[in-house]
């Protein structure tokens, strides 16, 4: 269908340039002298932003050799701003515990003390809650007794409602909360029978309904020896509480165009109910190392593979998909390369696909050492937050404090900049043209799945309305 030539010469009319401004960016960081990897482990809801570091110099301020006994920085959000309220500690903290490592659900939060008390190292599991004023720790999660060593206990934890999976080593360990407290449910272990040094559990998913697990370092597929192509491991959860295998996805090009020697699919893994993305950010495909995410969608009781996700400039050594996070129809994507030190922002389209359509950086606020600005990402409604833990100041060697991003996602994303050039003119109405005569569903501005007078109506009144 053709959109009528009195509807384009009305376009024209009413297309004036409106430039976009700048949109607002808030830096956050821990206190000074307690720092050293701000931005590691994120949290964000509609109340609450935390963030973990596990090597925060908490118990021994300014010391010399960083004791990284760790921290958890609570915020939330005043006047627009997010405001650190609370420093979140164990009473009993001490050298070289590494407490950080975070999930957050609701008004509870998960983290992990990787290495409390050096000799034997135990790690634990901490539950803390809010009560409206404060974050209180009401439960713990040791490991099991006959865990000969654990040390790095909680390297990867997982909460939601009275669910937890904290990961040790080459096994996870399955708590469920009951009347009489936390209790250890099953040990999981790789369920193919391989044995193999995988990172089983390098990140997990879980949602009501599912919990993905992946072993960044699988090779158990590979016609060579020494190949690491990665691979997810799907569980449904019953109402029991109980979980079950159900299948194992692979990159979809282990014997491929695309050689899959080392890919590590599932550096990093999100899930929003409806999708599920898996990045592989030593992925080649037109460039060496340039990373793919891919995306995947339930098919009958099956995950499948609905869309591979590139950079629009994506180039050797990208590593795209180095981080990512999704949210509300929106994902965010970091990469490895600190040359660019940016992240790419896509959104689904009304047919599921995802489209590129900004890319945020951190600006003039950023020190002049960049640190994998993306490497972690939390979306909550139009609010995203980008981790960079690596960050530092200059010196000699330079001073790493890791810092995170705060950006308005209804100001970064503005739909009817069609030609992304930054304003919104005449010629945005000349891409929607093209677009609807091409029957393409980016010019499905109403959301209905059909492409009508209605869109082009949609179109005007959001042009109309700006961006930024």
């Amino acid at each position: 269908m053709r959109i009528p030539t009195i509807l384009a010469a009305l376009a024209t009319l009413t297309a004036d340039c409106l430039a976009q401004t700048a949109c607002p960016v808030q830096r956050l960081e821990g206190p000074e002298d307690i720092r050293a990897g701000f931005g590691s482990s994120l949290g964000l809801n509609a109340r609450h932003f935390v963030t973990g570091d596990p090597g925060a110099t908490s118990v021994c301020t300014g010391a010399p050799l960083a004791c990284s006994a760790g921290a958890v920085y609570a915020h939330q959000r005043f006047d627009g701003q997010w405001v650190r309220t609370q420093i979140v500690l164990p009473l009993d903290i001490g050298f070289g515990d590494n407490f950080g490592t975070l999930s957050l659900d609701g008004d509870r939060m998960l983290v992990s003390t990787m290495r409390h008390d050096l000799l034997p190292s135990q790690g634990r599991g901490h539950i803390f809650e809010f009560t409206g004023e404060e974050w209180v720790e009401t439960a713990r999660l040791p490991p099991p007794a006959d865990a000969t060593d654990a040390g790095l206990y909680g390297t990867t934890v997982a909460l939601l409602g009275g669910t937890a999976l904290v990961r040790h080593y080459d096994r996870i360990y399955h708590y469920e909360e009951n009347a009489e407290g936390w209790a250890l449910e099953q040990v999981l272990l790789r369920p193919d029978g391989v044995e193999s040094s995988d990172n089983f559990g390098f990140r997990i998913e879980i949602s009501d309904e599912w919990v993905f697990i992946c072993a960044v370092y699988d090779g158990a597929h590979m016609t060579r020896s020494r190949g690491r192509h990665g691979s997810v491991f799907v569980y449904r959860r019953h109402l029991d509480g109980s979980l079950e295998y159900t299948q194992k996805l692979l990159p979809p090009d282990l014997e491929g165009e695309h050689d899959a020697y080392w890919m590590k699919f599932g550096t990093a893994m999100d899930f929003d109910g409806q999708t599920l993305v898996v990045s592989a950010d030593s992925a080649d495909r037109t460039f060496e190392d340039q990373g793919v995410v891919f995306a995947y969608e339930l098919d009958g009781d099956r995950w499948a593979l609905r869309q591979e996700i590139t950079a629009g400039d994506a180039e050797e050594g990208h590593r795209f998909g180095y981080g990512l996070g999704m949210g509300d129809g929106v994902l965010v994507v970091g990469t490895q390369d600190v040359r660019h030190n940016v992240a790419y922002v896509f959104h689904r389209m009304a047919d599921g696909s995802w489209r590129e359509m900004a890319i945020m950086e951190p600006g003039a606020a950023a020190p002049a050492v960049p640190g994998y600005f993306g490497k972690t990402v939390a979306i909550e409604g139009d609010t995203a937050i980008i981790g960079a833990p690596e960050e530092g100041v200059p010196g000699f060697p330079a001073i790493i404090i890791g810092a995170a991003y705060a950006f308005d996602l209804s100001c970064e994303l503005c739909p009817v900049d069609l030609d992304a050039d930054g304003a919104l003119t005449i010629f945005d109405f000349l891409t929607f043209f093209n677009l609807f005569d091409a029957g393409d569903t980016q010019a499905d501005f109403d959301g209905d799945g059909e492409l009508t007078l209605f869109d082009f109506l949609a179109f005007q009144t959001a042009f109309d309305a700006g961006c930024g």
